[in-house]
């Protein structure tokens, strides 16, 4: 199962051992400076964490990411960007995926 490794730190961390806390910061950070890459190149208003590991890292790091994001990011885009935990929960993807037919239906219309 592709996510038990990411589960497994998770609750290594909720049970305070020093190396998950350890591989926690590093994951932060590195999201944090994949996210300052996206801001440095398109300067975004907001970015929306969400999905089942994005609302799992959200709940507990939000700022801890936004500052990461702020320290590889360019100033100004940087100070500009906020970052937000998704009110969708773990199936933003799933909900995401719904609408696409939803959206083809309206650009296209319905079938004649």
């Amino acid at each position: 199962r592709e996510t038990a490794g990411i589960e497994a730190l998770f609750a290594a961390f909720d049970a305070h051992e020093p190396d998950a806390a350890a591989a926690m910061s590093d994951l932060v950070d590195h999201l944090g400076l994949a996210l300052a890459n996206l801001v440095n190149l398109y300067n975004p208003q907001k970015i929306v964490v969400g999905g089942w590991f994005g609302d799992q890292i959200a709940e507990k790091f939000l700022e801890e990411l936004h500052a990461s994001v702020l320290r590889f990011s360019l100033e100004q885009p940087g100070n500009e960007v906020v970052l937000e935990r998704s009110r969708l929960g773990h199936d933003a993807a799933a909900l995401g995926a719904a609408t696409l037919p939803l959206d083809h239906f309206i650009e296209t219309g319905w079938p004649q």
